[in-house]
């Protein structure tokens, strides 16, 4: 298909030569290119879709035999995507709870939950959230998953102990510990993540209770 324009948004629906279907928005980052016009590419087996500056066109080329392509707009684009995705969270207390309804309710996201006392899981489960039984559940279902728990020993077991959320690490996968914790539990963390080629990112919180409730905290990131 060298030289095969389409139009964006759009999603790959089938590749013959076997490599999964998924949504082309999410496959493509922005990055500095040699060739002045190309905004990003994204790489599908031995293929390569390069999208255009300042158009709604992009470019396959390659040796796929046949991929079918289909358009959509941009709200059924971020409406599929939201259907896809699966987001985890550990830790229901007072920050963690209101984190989660905020996923659930302004971003209508997919979101399982785990937490060391079951009864604490009712709220967000009445309001949507799937429920697993161990962190390494959550982990297992969901591409990303966010940790707020209350303090480095809290931390440390629920990633490292008997079903802790490290048994499902994995690449492609991705663990976001908002708790606030002591540098060496942090660092223990992102090397077992980096040792399961899954992604890690610190994230404690700035704020309270009311900032959480309202979608307003701050994240102080390092990954």
């Amino acid at each position: 298909m060298p030289g095969c324009f389409i139009s964006l948004p759009l999603r790959i629906t089938h590749v013959k030569a076997g490599y999964a279907p998924g949504l082309l928005k999410t496959c493509i980052s922005p990055r500095q290119s040699a060739v002045s016009n190309v905004l990003g590419s994204a790489f599908f087996g031995n293929g390569c879709l390069r999208v255009f500056k300042g158009t709604s066109r992009c470019q396959f080329a390659g040796n796929i035999q046949r991929a079918v392509f289909t358009t959509m707009s941009a709200e059924q684009l971020q409406r599929e995507g939201k259907e896809q995705a699966q987001y985890g969270f550990l830790g229901l207390g007072i920050m963690g709870e209101a984190m989660v309804m905020n996923l659930l309710k302004r971003g209508g996201y997919n979101v399982t939950v785990w937490n060391r006392t079951a009864d604490k899981c009712k709220h967000v489960a009445e309001a949507g959230a799937t429920v697993a039984s161990t962190p390494a559940e959550v982990v297992e279902r969901c591409s990303v998953t966010f940790a707020m728990l209350a303090d480095p020993k809290a931390a440390h077991e629920v990633f490292f102990g008997h079903h802790g959320a490290s048994h499902s690490l994995k690449a492609g996968k991705g663990y976001v510990d908002c708790s606030t914790v002591d540098p060496e539990t942090s660092m223990s963390i992102a090397a077992e993540a980096k040792k399961k080629q899954s992604l890690f990112l610190e994230a404690p919180v700035s704020g309270s209770k009311k900032p959480a409730q309202d979608g307003q905290l701050i994240f102080l990131t390092s990954g």
